[in-house]
């Protein structure tokens, strides 16, 4: 794995032979690590073999870019044996432009139980991430993880919960303005593994 930066509070990330086909789903999570207040987010799809990370900082209701330290996972597809995992990338003008209601295609989502994800706008930056039947005999037993995907604002997303519904299992997701901390509609990565 190499890691160039390339300029104030940005980096390329190469995943060398993990570049994926055109029909692979990715997951792409980046966190900062470090006790200050920097946050970090994939700035970019997987491109290749490369994502481009963008760091930030601030205070008194802003932000700017900043270097920072960040832990950065690829995820491509499901686990072994019997537990199940899922993620997605959720492009928000694209629910929206359907409608408020999204079935996901294969080449954004994942679900190891092969059943659909389906994204549900709530309104007001929030959003409901269905994956048919991977609650089915594990109940709530996930981790949930969200990163904000965007490549010119410091905006933020937060899971705010995960519930079995049936045998299916529904992640709550919002996303932040950076500049107030209101609701904003952003495009996200979500992981689930059980």
């Amino acid at each position: 794995m190499r890691v160039q930066r390339t300029g104030l509070g940005r980096y390329a990330v190469t995943f060398p032979g993990n570049g994926g086909g055109p029909l692979d789903a990715e997951a792409i999570m980046v966190t900062a690590y470090g006790t200050g207040n920097e946050r970090c987010q994939p700035g970019t799809l997987l491109i290749g073999e490369s994502v481009l990370v963008n760091c930030w900082a601030g205070a008194d209701g802003g932000s700017f870019p900043a270097d920072a330290r960040f832990t950065v996972v690829l995820a491509d597809r499901g686990r072994g044996g019997a537990q199940r995992s899922g993620f997605v990338y959720i492009e928000d003008s694209d629910v929206i432009a359907a409608g408020g209601s999204l079935t996901l295609p294969s080449l954004i989502a994942h679900n190891s139980t092969t059943g659909q994800v389906r994204v549900q706008d709530r309104g007001n930056g929030r959003f409901d991430i269905t994956f048919d039947g991977l609650a089915a005999n594990a109940g709530t037993r996930f981790g949930v993880q969200v990163s904000n995907m965007d490549e010119d604002d410091s905006a933020y997303c937060t899971v705010t919960g995960w519930t079995p519904s049936g045998t299916n299992l529904v992640v709550s997701v919002t996303c932040w303005h950076e500049e107030d901390g209101s609701p904003d509609p952003d495009a996200f990565y979500l992981s689930v593994i059980q």
